[in-house]
């Protein structure tokens, strides 16, 4: 679910420039998770619940997506961030160029916070009760 504020995809090799093109393009074995930031409108409490459940909805099933979370500020509770986790950056790029990437994430656009920019991050290291993971993706 990684868009720039302007709608753009997130990904290299888009036509326009992106906030992450240049994370992508440092291809990396292991999971990824993707964040965004977003905001309800002070005119539509709940609106960025609605959405995230909308678009999650239709992305059960994407090859690649281990799963996703909404997370809600617990200072400022009008924000939040969403997670997205996938199995590899090949299979993330793959959906996110692909055609129905815009429009099952269209709901959440035109909340996302315009002072945040969605990043990605690739797994490098995991630490569980009992220590470290002998594999980032140790989970």
């Amino acid at each position: 679910m990684a868009e720039s504020s302007t709608g753009e995809s997130a990904v290299a090799g888009s036509p326009a420039s992106s906030p992450v093109e240049a994370e992508v393009e440092a291809e990396a074995g292991g999971r990824v998770r993707v964040m965004l930031w977003a905001v309800d409108p002070a005119e539509d409490q709940g609106a960025v619940e609605r959405a995230y459940h909308e678009i999650s909805s239709k992305l059960v099933g994407t090859p690649g997506l281990l799963g996703n979370r909404l997370l809600r500020s617990a200072a400022e509770p009008t924000k939040f961030a969403v997670v997205s986790e996938w199995a590899s950056m090949a299979e993330f790029v793959t959906w996110e160029r692909g055609a129905d990437h815009k429009p099952a994430t269209s709901p959440l656009r035109p909340l996302q916070d315009p002072a945040m920019r969605a990043t990605i991050f690739t797994e490098v290291a995991a630490y569980g009760p009992d220590g470290p993971f002998t594999e980032p993706d140790g989970f």
